[in-house]
Parts: C-alpha cells; structure tokens; sequence
C-alpha cells in the first residue's frame, strides 16, 4: 500500500472493527430483549441467558464462516508480486 493512503487504510479498519462491534452489541441486546424483557437477571432467567448467549454465539459462527467463505472466493485481488515488496525490503 502506498504509504500516503495509510491513514486512510487505517481509518477504514478501525471503522470496520468499532461497526463491528455496535452490530454485535446491539444482537445481544436486542436477544436479551427478545427472550428475557425487562425483568431483573437472576437464576429463574438463567436458561434463558443461556439461550441468548448460545444464539448470539451461532449467529457470530454464522457470519464469520460466511465472510470467511466470500473473502476466499474472491481469490487475491492483487497483481502477482504486489504485497511481497514490503517483505523483500526487510529482508534486504
């Protein structure tokens, strides 16, 4: 990568990961909604915590073998040689 676009790069990853995190956040709330409401969480609720944490959890696996799989089959979207350069120079 160019090192003037750096910045950039850095920027867009630190946005994936922060959305990432809202969007995990709110699955569990809005579960912890769905399956124990608006009542106070103590042993009579835990199977239900249970079921939310083991929801949250396979839609989690779920996403991840998905983006997994897509990321794979676009196959290497650089020119051959490209990425190596940064390698080449540390060794040297």
């Amino acid at each position: 990568m160019d090192k003037t676009r750096l910045g950039i790069a850095s920027a867009m990853m630190n946005l994936a990961r922060v959305g990432g995190n809202m969007i995990g956040t709110g699955m569990v709330l809005l579960l912890v909604a769905i399956f124990i409401g608006r009542v106070r969480i103590e042993s009579s609720q835990f199977p239900a915590l249970m079921s939310v944490i083991s929801i949250a959890l396979g839609v989690s696996l779920l996403l991840t073998i998905s983006g997994s799989y897509f990321s794979y089959s676009r196959g290497n979207i650089h020119p051959e040689g490209r990425g190596q350069e940064t390698t080449a120079k540390k060794d040297g």
